[in-house]
Parts: C-alpha cells; structure tokens; sequence
C-alpha cells in the first residue's frame, strides 16, 4: 500500500466551493489501482457563522469503506 497525498493542484476540481483556500485528498494505492480515501481543507462558513473573520476551521476526513474497496471482500 501506498498513500499518494494532492495538495492545491489548479486543475483539479473537487472541494472547489466547499473548501477554501486549501484542501487536500488521499488516495491509497493498492497493487495497480488507486483509490480515494480522504480529503480535507479550510472551511469559510465559521467565520461566516460566527461573524469573525480571525476565525479559522480545518477539517479532515477518511473513509474507512474506500480502504475496504481497495483490498476487496474477504
């Protein structure tokens, strides 16, 4: 297993209008396939929320379901 990490590549699209500024994916590679296993960024909407714009939110997630994808049914 390898973990390939993507941080701020342009021509990528996912997370544009839910993250701000930056944001990241995993992606595990198992034998010849890749997959997606996380993301993560800088959320707006607290500041937003909270009406502070010194307020900061950075939230990361993985998604045990797509590890299990990639090693496949017992």
């Amino acid at each position: 297993m390898a973990l390939v990490t993507r941080v701020n590549v342009p021509e990528h699209a996912g997370g544009r209008g839910y993250y701000h500024d930056f944001c990241f994916k995993f992606h595990a590679r198992f034998a010849d396939a890749t997959f997606e296993t996380g993301d993560g960024g800088l959320l707006d909407w607290t500041q937003r929320l909270v009406g502070s714009a010194k307020e900061r939110c950075f939230i990361s997630g993985i998604g045990i379901d797509r590890l299990a994808l990639a090693v496949g049914s017992p």
